[in-house]
């Protein structure tokens, strides 16, 4: 699937277009108990790298392709009738240099999945 991310400052009350960070992520998960699982992710993500952590092989802005693998655990349940709640633990296991987007090595996501009916066609 592909990741985007928007940075808003709500002090300035504007988008940060530099802060942005977006590419493609691949995850795999297997299930072992009532609604917990081992999740795999691997990811390719172009975000801005502070120059003392640059490679060097970076855009005038900045910006640099980073791969990024991680493995953790992960939960999902029922939020609310038909709505999903999922929540990640994730350890990043190989950040290159130091570059990822993630300031920490111990990353945790949380979201919903709404359902959308589809449209019947007649």
């Amino acid at each position: 699937g592909w990741n985007q991310r928007f940075a808003y400052d709500p002090e300035r009350d504007m988008f940060n277009s530099d802060a942005r960070i977006y590419g493609p992520r691949v995850y795999s998960s297997f299930m072992f108990g009532k609604g917990f699982s081992a999740r795999a992710e691997v990811e390719y993500m172009n975000t801005l790298v502070p120059v003392r952590f640059s490679s060097g092989k970076h855009d005038p802005n900045g910006r640099e392709w980073v791969p990024s693998a991680m493995a953790g655990l992960s939960r999902e349940y029922k939020f609310y009738k038909n709505v999903k709640g999922m929540f990640h633990v994730l350890y990043n296991i190989y950040d290159p240099h130091h570059r990822s987007p993630y300031t920490n090595r111990l990353i945790m996501r949380m979201g919903f999945e709404f359902p959308m009916k589809k449209k019947m066609r007649t």
